[in-house]
Protein backbone atom coordinates (compact mmCIF):
# COMPACT_ATOMS: atom_id res chain seq x y z
CA UNK A 1 0.00 0.00 0.00
CA UNK A 2 1.36 3.41 -1.01
CA UNK A 3 -0.13 6.78 -0.20
CA UNK A 4 1.15 10.16 -1.37
CA UNK A 5 0.64 12.93 1.17
CA UNK A 6 2.19 15.55 -1.11
CA UNK A 7 5.13 16.37 1.13
CA UNK A 8 5.91 12.67 1.70
CA UNK A 9 4.99 9.17 0.61
CA UNK A 10 4.17 6.39 3.04
CA UNK A 11 4.13 2.70 2.18
CA UNK A 12 3.36 -0.56 3.95
CA UNK A 13 4.57 -3.84 2.49
CA UNK A 14 3.53 -7.28 3.70
CA UNK A 15 4.66 -10.66 2.44
CA UNK A 16 3.16 -13.77 4.03
CA UNK A 17 6.31 -15.63 3.01
CA UNK A 18 9.62 -13.87 2.36
CA UNK A 19 11.29 -16.91 0.78
CA UNK A 20 10.68 -18.48 -2.61
CA UNK A 21 9.50 -21.77 -1.18
CA UNK A 22 10.31 -24.84 -3.25
CA UNK A 23 13.86 -24.60 -4.59
CA UNK A 24 13.13 -26.44 -7.84
CA UNK A 25 10.94 -25.04 -10.60
CA UNK A 26 7.24 -25.78 -10.21
CA UNK A 27 7.01 -27.42 -13.63
CA UNK A 28 9.72 -29.99 -12.78
CA UNK A 29 8.58 -30.92 -9.28
CA UNK A 30 5.50 -32.61 -7.92
CA UNK A 31 5.75 -30.35 -4.88
CA UNK A 32 4.38 -26.88 -5.49
CA UNK A 33 5.63 -23.70 -3.93
CA UNK A 34 2.45 -23.37 -1.94
CA UNK A 35 2.86 -26.67 -0.14
CA UNK A 36 6.62 -26.35 0.33
CA UNK A 37 6.82 -22.92 1.91
CA UNK A 38 8.89 -22.89 5.07
CA UNK A 39 9.67 -19.19 5.13
CA UNK A 40 8.23 -16.54 7.37
CA UNK A 41 6.19 -13.39 7.02
CA UNK A 42 7.72 -9.96 6.64
CA UNK A 43 6.24 -6.51 7.12
CA UNK A 44 7.88 -3.19 6.22
CA UNK A 45 6.96 0.45 6.71
CA UNK A 46 8.56 3.44 4.97
CA UNK A 47 7.87 7.17 4.94
CA UNK A 48 9.97 9.36 2.66
CA UNK A 49 9.75 12.95 1.47
CA UNK A 50 10.87 16.55 1.78
CA UNK A 51 8.10 17.42 4.29
CA UNK A 52 7.67 20.83 2.71
CA UNK A 53 11.32 21.90 2.92
CA UNK A 54 12.89 22.65 -0.47
CA UNK A 55 16.20 20.86 -0.93
CA UNK A 56 15.62 18.49 1.97
CA UNK A 57 14.76 14.81 2.16
CA UNK A 58 14.10 12.65 5.20
CA UNK A 59 13.01 9.04 5.60
CA UNK A 60 12.17 6.44 8.23
CA UNK A 61 12.06 2.69 7.62
CA UNK A 62 11.16 -0.17 9.92
CA UNK A 63 10.83 -3.87 9.17
CA UNK A 64 10.31 -7.18 10.92
CA UNK A 65 10.63 -10.77 9.72
CA UNK A 66 9.07 -13.56 11.74
CA UNK A 67 11.65 -16.22 12.48
CA UNK A 68 9.62 -19.10 13.84
CA UNK A 69 9.24 -21.90 11.29
CA UNK A 70 5.55 -22.71 10.62
CA UNK A 71 4.52 -26.22 11.53
CA UNK A 72 7.39 -26.84 13.94
CA UNK A 73 8.09 -26.29 17.60
CA UNK A 74 11.24 -24.32 16.84
CA UNK A 75 10.84 -20.67 17.70
CA UNK A 76 13.67 -18.19 17.15
CA UNK A 77 13.78 -14.46 17.63
CA UNK A 78 12.42 -12.11 15.00
CA UNK A 79 14.78 -10.31 12.65
CA UNK A 80 14.14 -6.59 13.11
CA UNK A 81 15.59 -3.46 11.61
CA UNK A 82 15.08 0.25 11.32
CA UNK A 83 16.82 3.01 9.43
CA UNK A 84 16.38 6.75 9.30
CA UNK A 85 18.22 9.63 7.74
CA UNK A 86 18.12 13.00 6.08
CA UNK A 87 19.84 14.97 3.36
CA UNK A 88 19.95 18.61 2.38
CA UNK A 89 21.01 20.21 -0.88
CA UNK A 90 22.14 23.79 -1.19
CA UNK A 91 23.48 24.76 -4.57
CA UNK A 92 26.21 22.39 -5.70
CA UNK A 93 26.62 20.72 -2.28
CA UNK A 94 24.55 17.94 -0.71
CA UNK A 95 25.06 16.65 2.83
CA UNK A 96 23.48 13.45 4.13
CA UNK A 97 23.48 11.26 7.25
CA UNK A 98 21.72 8.06 8.24
CA UNK A 99 21.61 5.52 11.05
CA UNK A 100 20.46 1.91 10.98
CA UNK A 101 19.91 -0.64 13.75
CA UNK A 102 19.49 -4.35 13.07
CA UNK A 103 18.88 -7.21 15.50
CA UNK A 104 19.51 -10.72 14.19
CA UNK A 105 17.70 -13.91 15.17
CA UNK A 106 20.58 -14.72 17.55
CA UNK A 107 20.22 -11.38 19.37
CA UNK A 108 23.27 -9.78 17.77
CA UNK A 109 22.73 -6.02 17.53
CA UNK A 110 24.46 -3.99 14.83
CA UNK A 111 24.31 -0.21 14.47
CA UNK A 112 25.64 1.67 11.45
CA UNK A 113 26.16 5.42 11.15
CA UNK A 114 26.85 6.91 7.72
CA UNK A 115 27.78 10.40 6.59
CA UNK A 116 28.34 11.74 3.09
CA UNK A 117 29.04 14.96 1.26
CA UNK A 118 28.65 15.43 -2.50
CA UNK A 119 29.79 18.23 -4.77
CA UNK A 120 28.34 18.74 -8.24
CA UNK A 121 31.22 20.04 -10.34
CA UNK A 122 28.79 20.61 -13.20
CA UNK A 123 25.50 19.09 -14.39
CA UNK A 124 27.24 15.85 -15.43
CA UNK A 125 30.04 15.33 -12.90
CA UNK A 126 29.57 14.66 -9.16
CA UNK A 127 32.22 13.81 -6.56
CA UNK A 128 31.19 12.46 -3.16
CA UNK A 129 32.88 11.35 0.05
CA UNK A 130 31.34 8.70 2.32
CA UNK A 131 32.20 7.47 5.80
CA UNK A 132 30.42 4.81 7.82
CA UNK A 133 31.03 2.97 11.07
CA UNK A 134 29.35 -0.18 12.36
CA UNK A 135 29.42 -1.47 15.91
CA UNK A 136 28.01 -4.84 16.93
CA UNK A 137 27.92 -7.18 19.86
CA UNK A 138 28.73 -10.84 19.43
CA UNK A 139 26.90 -13.44 21.49
CA UNK A 140 28.98 -16.23 23.04
CA UNK A 141 27.98 -19.12 25.28
CA UNK A 142 29.23 -17.36 28.39
CA UNK A 143 28.87 -13.66 27.76
CA UNK A 144 28.21 -10.96 25.22
CA UNK A 145 31.45 -9.65 23.72
CA UNK A 146 31.78 -6.46 21.71
CA UNK A 147 33.26 -6.92 18.25
CA UNK A 148 35.71 -4.54 16.60
CA UNK A 149 34.21 -1.38 15.10
CA UNK A 150 34.05 -1.59 11.31
CA UNK A 151 35.04 1.61 9.51
CA UNK A 152 34.60 2.35 5.82
CA UNK A 153 35.81 5.44 3.96
CA UNK A 154 35.13 5.95 0.29
CA UNK A 155 35.08 8.32 -2.63
CA UNK A 156 32.72 8.15 -5.58
CA UNK A 157 33.01 9.93 -8.91
CA UNK A 158 29.92 9.84 -11.07
CA UNK A 159 29.76 11.04 -14.67
CA UNK A 160 26.64 11.33 -16.80
CA UNK A 161 27.15 10.58 -20.50
CA UNK A 162 23.48 10.93 -21.43
CA UNK A 163 22.25 7.38 -22.13
CA UNK A 164 25.15 6.00 -20.07
CA UNK A 165 26.42 6.80 -16.58
CA UNK A 166 29.79 5.81 -15.14
CA UNK A 167 30.50 5.51 -11.41
CA UNK A 168 33.95 4.91 -9.96
CA UNK A 169 34.13 3.81 -6.32
CA UNK A 170 37.18 3.52 -4.09
CA UNK A 171 36.64 2.15 -0.57
CA UNK A 172 39.10 1.68 2.29
CA UNK A 173 37.86 -0.63 5.05
CA UNK A 174 39.17 -1.32 8.55
CA UNK A 175 38.08 -4.22 10.77
CA UNK A 176 35.58 -5.31 8.11
CA UNK A 177 32.84 -7.56 9.45
CA UNK A 178 33.79 -6.65 13.01
CA UNK A 179 37.02 -8.65 12.80
CA UNK A 180 40.08 -6.83 14.14
CA UNK A 181 42.81 -6.54 11.52
CA UNK A 182 40.52 -7.52 8.66
CA UNK A 183 41.40 -4.52 6.49
CA UNK A 184 41.01 -4.11 2.76
CA UNK A 185 40.62 -1.80 -0.19
CA UNK A 186 38.32 -2.02 -3.18
CA UNK A 187 38.05 -0.25 -6.52
CA UNK A 188 34.82 -0.60 -8.50
CA UNK A 189 33.61 0.64 -11.87
CA UNK A 190 29.86 0.62 -12.40
CA UNK A 191 28.09 1.53 -15.62
CA UNK A 192 24.36 1.89 -16.18
CA UNK A 193 22.34 2.57 -19.29
CA UNK A 194 18.84 3.82 -20.07
CA UNK A 195 16.54 2.22 -22.62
Amino acid sequence: LIHNFGVAKASIYYAPNRTTGEATADNTSDVTRGSAETGNSQVEFLVDGNFGVTGARAFYYQGKSKSDVPGTAAVANDLTGKKYGASYNFGQITLAASKSDVQSTSNIDAATKSFSAAYAVNKDLVVSLVKSTTTADGTTTTATATTAKESLKGINIGYNLGPFTLNTWYVDGNDVGGTAGNDGKALMFITTTKF
